[in-house]
């Protein structure tokens, strides 16, 4: 389960060597589609990360985070109500949630799928290759005289290595594409089970009792899918936010959608 998502890499590197140093095990990932540093643990340490974190804004809260905490803090005793939330609890209820923007990542943006992204990187791949080889074959021709567009012993040599920097670039990307095939099929795998979860657990009777008598159908089917998004990450919490309300409208425009056009 992610504990944290924090957007800004130098925070996450100065976090990472604070886990280091009180020795609590963890992993990480860098999310592409979020541009977030996720942090995960296992049960028995995710009490730890928490605590660490809300000690780890305690040491900040009068250094370069400062105005960070302090803005979260104060939208914090705006929200209960009360001023009598000691410094401790605040920072602790910030630390999980509601800290700067600037300090975690909101959910947003739209999801790319792994077959989407493997299908931009097989055709960037094709193209930087071809680019490259027959860049790097028109280059050996000019030095080796058959061709004499480029004069100059330096001017063949820098056009030589540019070619080679696509061609490498695109042997990288060719790479590339085979890893987001690989995660495109798990995926797909994934989703199918997904899919199905949603079958067996969201008909026509779930959606109306959730609907609001005084609201337009829109307003209802935002409602809906917002709780569907909700209930799907707390049975597949390794997916992302951005994932999951993806699958769910989706699904939702597709079975729903199709109903009430019948």
């Amino acid at each position: 389960m992610v504990l944290l998502r924090i957007k800004n890499e130098r925070i996450y590197g100065k976090f990472k060597k604070y886990l280091e140093s009180l020795e609590i095990p963890f992993t990480a990932e860098y999310r592409l589609e979020e541009d977030c540093f996720a942090l995960f643990a296992s049960p028995s340490c995710e009490e730890k990360v928490k605590n660490a974190w809300g000690k780890f804004l305690e040491a900040e809260k009068d250094g370069e985070f400062g105005a960070e905490l302090a803005s979260a803090k104060d939208e914090l005793s705006g929200e209960s109500g009360s001023g009598d939330l000691s410094e401790e609890e605040l920072l602790e209820e910030a630390s999980v949630e509601d800290v700067a923007k600037e300090l975690l990542h909101p959910s947003g943006g739209a999801y790319e799928s792994m077959e989407s992204k493997a299908q931009e990187a097989f055709g960037s791949a094709i193209m930087l290759v071809i680019t490259g080889l027959l860049g790097t074959v028109y280059a050996g021709l000019n030095i080796a005289g058959v061709l004499s567009h480029f004069a100059g012993l330096f001017s063949q040599v820098l056009l030589l290595a540019f070619f080679l920097v696509l061609l490498a670039a695109g042997i990288y990307t060719a790479k590339q594409y085979r890893t987001y095939k690989k995660k495109s099929e798990e995926e797909a795998v994934l989703l199918n089970k997904i899919n199905q979860w949603m079958k067996d657990n969201f008909d026509r009777a779930v959606l109306e009792q959730l609907a609001e008598e005084n609201a337009s159908p829109e307003e209802n089917a935002v409602i809906c899918m917002d709780f569907m998004a909700k209930r799907l990450l707390e049975v597949y919490p390794e997916i992302s936010e951005n994932a999951a309300y993806q699958y769910i409208e989706e699904f939702y425009n597709s079975t729903f959608s199709s109903e009430q056009n019948a």
